[in-house]
């Protein structure tokens, strides 16, 4: 698969250094985490173990039900993004040796260099994801999830994930009976899809609360009628309020 087909989104990004109560449980996000590993004792479970190592570039799959726990008196830091691709990759976990890639590390040491800065404002982050990818091709080879008529329901959903649709018409897009269409669908993508369009929603909605909409605006904006439902879903999934993640970037 060519990288360079696949288009971006970023949903978040940064520098962290994770408590030492962290963990990570994830149920089967719709986003792709990127992990540059900087340092501490991480361990990935899908239900095979694997140490994460330092110096390695991991992109975490997505609809994928894993955890990744850490040594509370090593804990991890990493530079990160959460990211969705389409068309979307079909790929376990990708783990990337950065001293098997030069122009890779170099560009990890300098994503570090600028979060630790505080002047990721400055990064163009779709691009940067763009040509980690690229670069992780170069070593690692991409699958695509294959399936046409799917692919094509992705790309209207994305293109518009606030607006309304419903199964018959996400069906006659892909150009199959409902039930078949349902079914297909979460084979080809390991989800629902009405479960697909609520992931690309809520995170439509963080991206837009990180901007410095309020909550009710950015719930409204991203899709949802009704935002005592959004937040309860809202924190089920990302495991705090929106109106936490408001209050960090100045708006209720």
């Amino acid at each position: 698969m060519d990288a360079r087909a696949i288009a971006v989104r970023v949903f978040n990004r940064g520098l962290a250094g994770c408590r030492s109560d962290w963990r990570l449980d994830e149920e089967g996000a719709l986003t792709h985490r990127l992990y540059f590993i900087r340092g501490g004792n991480a361990t990935y479970d899908d239900g095979t173990r694997q140490r994460l190592m330092h110096r390695h570039l991991y992109i975490f799959p997505s609809n994928t039900k894993y955890s990744i726990t850490h040594d509370p008196r090593d804990p991890l830091s990493v530079v990160f993004f959460y990211a969705a691709f389409l068309p979307d990759i079909a790929n376990p976990l990708i783990d990337v040796d950065l001293a098997a890639c030069e122009p890779l590390n170099a560009l990890g040491e300098w994503l570090y260099q600028t979060y630790a800065a505080r002047m990721g404002s400055s990064v163009m982050e779709e691009f940067v994801v763009a040509q980690i990818l690229s670069l992780v091709s170069s070593v690692v080879p991409l699958v695509p999830i294959a399936d046409a008529r799917i692919l094509g329901v992705l790309e209207r959903i994305n293109k518009a994930p606030s607006a309304p649709l419903s199964l018959a018409e996400l069906a006659g897009t892909a150009g199959l009976e409902r039930h078949y269409f349902v079914t297909l669908f979460k084979k080809v993508t390991g989800t629902t899809p009405m479960r697909y369009i609520a992931g690309r929603r809520l995170e439509e909605s963080r991206r837009l609360i990180s901007t410095g909409r309020s909550v009710r605006d950015a719930s409204r904006e991203a899709g949802f009628s009704d935002e005592k439902s959004f937040s309860r879903l809202f924190k089920r999934v990302y495991g705090l309020a929106p109106s936490v993640l408001a209050r960090e970037h100045g708006r209720y």
